[in-house]
């Protein structure tokens, strides 16, 4: 018999935390109480097609807010347990604001933030990141300090 290849997807899931202390990553916006297909419909082929769908569905402060982390899904024939999920790990990356001094930590995808320095965008690189924390990459400087020298972002 011949097994399909192995394949890896990529998906956002939410860490949760029981009373026990015992992590459990389910479905982002899932009900925790409810058991679910571990998989759900969010699938995508590349860390930054998942990022952009985040992005797309206008989910990126909710990401943030509730610390949505990348996984790797793995469908494997031959494994034993024919599919895995692991985290991808991010990375903590401290920048001190030039201007004032405050360390501001940014979570990001390792592979990603190495694109970006590479030479990609960026927005192309690394688009789950808030515009804040975007700009606070690139130019080393804190949201307080770019309201203080440019005014606060309008929203019209």
């Amino acid at each position: 018999m011949i097994l399909p290849p192995k394949e890896v997807w990529y998906q956002y899931k939410q860490l949760l935390v029981d009373s026990e202390g015992t992590e459990r990553l389910i479905s982002v916006q899932a009900d925790p109480m409810v058991f679910e297909d571990c998989f759900g419909d969010n699938l995508f082929r590349s860390p930054q097609d998942a990022a952009q769908a985040v992005e797309d569905y206008g989910h990126e402060d909710e990401a943030a807010e509730d610390q949505w982390i990348l996984c790797a899904v793995t469908f494997d024939p031959e494994s034993r347990y024919g599919s895995m999920i692991n985290r991808i790990n991010n990375i903590t990356v401290n920048v001190d604001c030039q201007h004032c001094g405050k360390s501001c930590p940014v979570q990001v995808v390792p592979e990603q933030y190495s694109q970006w320095k590479q030479g990609i965008y960026i927005q192309d690189a690394m688009p789950q990141l808030s515009p804040d924390d975007r700009e606070l990459l690139m130019s080393r400087t804190c949201t307080a300090c770019w309201d203080e020298m440019f005014g606060p972002e309008d929203d019209e």
